[in-house]
């Protein structure tokens, strides 16, 4: 059996305490999701940036190595066609047929080349 005596108003104010504590409000819980989708947003731009400058980086990358390459079959044409003890340079044309597999060259729509005579 309890009484009144027992229920004292520090006891009281203890077992309301412990209840309004006991998780977050409304507002705090509103507060937070709206942070994570700040802090979300910022992170997605990050990897959206970073990802840019990668692909941009790769282009660039492509296009040295295609003009390193391109440089040096000129150069080895180059120094091909130089003779000693000629006052000249004797350049040669030759066509070559680059596919890279048969579906390239059968999608070549059958088109021949026709060459200048010399």
């Amino acid at each position: 059996m309890t009484s009144a005596a027992n229920y004292t108003p520090a006891l009281r104010r203890a077992r309301a305490a412990a209840c309004s504590s006991a998780g977050f409000t409304l507002v705090e819980l509103m507060v937070s999701i709206a942070l994570v989708l700040v802090l979300m947003y910022g992170v997605t731009k990050v990897f959206s940036t970073t990802q840019a400058v990668v692909s941009s980086n790769q282009a660039i990358s492509d296009q040295t190595r295609d003009a390193r390459a391109a440089q040096a079959v000129m150069a080895r044409d180059f120094s091909l066609a130089v003779t000693a003890d000629a006052p000249f340079m004797l350049l040669v044309s030759q066509r070559f047929d680059a596919f890279r597999n048969l579906a390239d060259e059968q999608g070549d729509r059958g088109v021949p080349f026709k060459s200048a005579p010399l």
